[in-house]
This record gives C-alpha cells, sequence and structure tokens, in this order.
C-alpha cells in the first residue's frame, strides 16, 4: 500500500512542498495528481516501498508527505521524487505552468482569510 490519504499521514510524516508560479487549471491539476500518483505507486527507499500521500492546495501547492514509521525515505529516493518534480517543471506544459520547488524566501499571502503562510524549508532539508 504504498499510496494512502494524505490526511491519514501521520503528524510526523516528511513532508515536501512544491509550488506553481500561478494556480493551475482543472486540466493541468488533473496531470500533475495524475503524475505524481504514477510517482509515489512506485516510489521506494532500498527496494521498500514508502508509504506516502500528497495533497494539492489552493490548485497551486503540491505537499508531499511520507510515513517515516512504516519505512523512511533514503537520499537516493529524495533525489528521485526532486528529479520526477524538476522532469515534470521541464516538461513544455510544466513551464506552461510555472512547476517549481518551493523556495524558502517565497511567502504566500491568503488575503481572502488574511493568513501569511511562513517560509518553509526546501525538499530534502
Amino acid at each position: 500500500m504504498p499510496q494512502i490519504a494524505f490526511d491519514e499521514l501521520p503528524g510526523d510524516a516528511r513532508v515536501w512542498i512544491f509550488s506553481a508560479a500561478r494556480k493551475l487549471t482543472e486540466p493541468e491539476q488533473a496531470r500533475l495528481l495524475a503524475e505524481v500518483d504514477a510517482f509515489i505507486n512506485q516510489w521506494g527507499a532500498h527496494a521498500v516501498p514508502l508509504t506516502a500521500g500528497r495533497n494539492l492546495v489552493y490548485a497551486q501547492f503540491l505537499f508531499i508527505a511520507v510515513d517515516q514509521r512504516a519505512a523512511g525515505p533514503s537520499g537516493c529516493s529524495i533525489d528521485a521524487l526532486v528529479r520526477r518534480m524538476k522532469e515534470l517543471q521541464e516538461e513544455p506544459c510544466g513551464r506552461r505552468r510555472g512547476w517549481t520547488r518551493y523556495h524558502r524566501v517565497q511567502q504566500y499571502a491568503d488575503e481572502s482569510r488574511r493568513s501569511a503562510r511562513g517560509t518553509v524549508g526546501s525538499p530534502g532539508s
């Protein structure tokens, strides 16, 4: 069972955040999530499947998390995640959506809720 619902992951799951420069359209969201699901379903560390989930928030922020209690990610498995996200960024539609790894210097605000999104470490940190 490599992929589980994001809200079923424990509070101490390891999380990576990726962001788009703008909100994704519904077709872009569907394609991105299909690609991420395919990756998660084969993702492993030292031949052990990782129990992971993903969540797309505000059509712009992709959270990918791993339950480290079941099996923790290795350096190579983290590199594979980041490499796959870079591949998605470099595909023609990736360039149109401006998909990037979350950058710790960026800040995002949700004016409708009057709450700022603070800085979060880059993937792998």
